[in-house]
């Protein structure tokens, strides 16, 4: 495998945290972060609408991305696809147009 080095500033806060990530799991702190940046890559088994739409993500302002991933739906709509997914046991969600 091709490798890369580079140097991360990190607050010391999160180093800390991965530190003890690492000594918990007796892994290295470089095992340990590479082994988080290896989960937050995108999957190139994605299925191809969905690597399309997270590739789209890539235009959306800092501001746009915030504010989608603290959206939520009213509770009366989470129980509806609560009950939905516990009752056909996966959900399937389209886009309206």
């Amino acid at each position: 495998m091709d490798t890369e080095t580079i140097t991360l500033q990190v607050p010391k806060l999160i180093y800390e945290q991965y530190k003890q990530r690492a000594k918990n799991s007796h892994r290295s702190i470089e095992d340990e972060l590479l082994k988080v940046v290896s989960e937050a890559a995108p999957s190139k088994d994605l299925p191809p609408k969905l690597a399309e739409e997270i590739k789209a993500m890539e235009l959306f302002s800092d501001k746009a991305l915030w504010k989608a991933a603290r959206s939520r739906l009213p509770a009366t709509e989470l129980n509806q696809l609560n009950y939905k997914q516990q009752k056909k046991g996966r959900l399937v969600f389209r886009k309206m147009s």
